[in-house]
């Protein structure tokens, strides 16, 4: 019998951008196979509380593979990691796991070809989905659901890319088993986020660096090493910063909070408007930090550093009084949830 030379998952035409690539990925791949998790609910089942930072300014956010450990731990969904520097990776083992889902692909963003931006900016780490494959044609189709542009829109993209490309592309993918999975309930799942966040304000270390609220204020502090960078480190730290500020730490958390706050049932029985006032009021402010920082690298340094740490500690504070109020509501939605039980 000649072997399968193509297959495509049949998945659904319409697609939802998300706030972040991997969670835009979980939640899309999730609900095809019969989950109902939300992103901001999906945010808080692989903890992106806990943002971690050791001592490079280009590496700080949160570790996605930790947070799909803690993800495959509380729902009971499974996931097999295929490491390309490590397993030995080939189309016709794609191919076969496709028949049990779609696969979620952990790739470097300069290397792909069909997004401009991509090729014409600095490398990021990134996720989109593998949903087909055809061997005859050496292509795969691929979804990605978040592709930012220069002004901060997101948009998605459905198509074909060659063998070549996906695979210099591609670290790592992740095949997902949905046999054990558990629906969790809304109570289990504020009761996960009242516990991690109640960590990451606490803070703490370990051999990797600080983590939580720690991890937060250590970066900051570090930003004066800005100071000995040269010319030319300096611009592509800056932008690091920049976007590590945005997408992967303080307005992570942020833009998760908002959405929490918009579409849980027990919170909006809350007052918490003051709250979402104040975080979409944080959420401008370190944009204007990312701003500051990525001028005083065009500036080649020559703008007041001290002056943007200043108001980054002072805003963290303030950040941090956000984070014990979110926290409380949390617990208060919990007890809301207990009583209509």
């Amino acid at each position: 019998m000649e072997a399968l030379q193509k297959y495509i998952v049949d998945v659904k035409e319409e697609l939802v951008t998300g706030h972040n690539c991997l969670l835009a990925c979980l939640r899309y791949i999730t609900e095809h196979y019969g989950c109902s998790y939300s992103e901001a609910q999906l945010f808080l089942l692989i903890n992106n509380f806990k943002i971690r930072y050791g001592n490079n300014l280009n590496e700080f956010g949160r570790h996605p593979l930790e947070g799909l450990k803690e993800f495959e731990r509380r729902t009971l969904i499974s996931l097999k990691i295929r490491r390309r520097y490590r397993d030995e990776i080939f189309p016709e083992q794609m191919l076969q796991e496709l028949k049990s889902s779609m696969l979620m692909l952990a790739v470097d963003t300069k290397l792909l070809g069909y997004n401009k931006l991509y090729s014409a900016n600095e490398n990021r780490k990134h996720f989109i989905i593998m949903y087909g494959i055809d061997i005859g044609r050496k292509t795969a189709s691929i979804i990605d659901l978040y592709m930012l542009d220069y002004k901060g829109d997101v948009s998605s993209y459905r198509g074909e890319i060659s063998f070549d490309e996906i695979f210099a592309a591609m670290d790592r993918y992740f095949c997902f088993c949905f046999d054990s999975k558990r629906d969790l309930s809304e109570r289990e799942i504020l009761k996960y986020a009242c516990s991690d966040i109640q960590n990451f304000i606490s803070g703490s270390r370990d051999n990797q660096g600080a983590i939580g609220s720690t991890a937060l204020r250590s970066f900051l502090e570090d930003l004066i090493r800005l100071e000995t960078l040269d010319k030319q480190q300096l611009v592509s730290t800056c932008s690091s910063i920049n976007y590590n500020i945005k997408i992967r730490s303080f307005n992570l958390i942020n833009r998760y909070m908002t959405n929490i706050l918009d579409e849980n049932e027990a919170i909006r029985r809350i007052d918490s408007k003051d709250l979402l006032s104040s975080i979409r009021w944080h959420m401008a402010e370190w944009d204007r930090i990312g701003l500051s920082i990525i001028k005083y690298g065009i500036s080649k340094g020559k703008s007041n550093l001290a002056c943007i740490i200043d108001r980054s500690m002072k805003l963290l504070d303030s950040q941090m009084e956000v984070y014990e109020k979110f926290s409380c509501l949390l617990n208060d939605a919990i007890s809301k949830v207990a009583t209509d039980l």
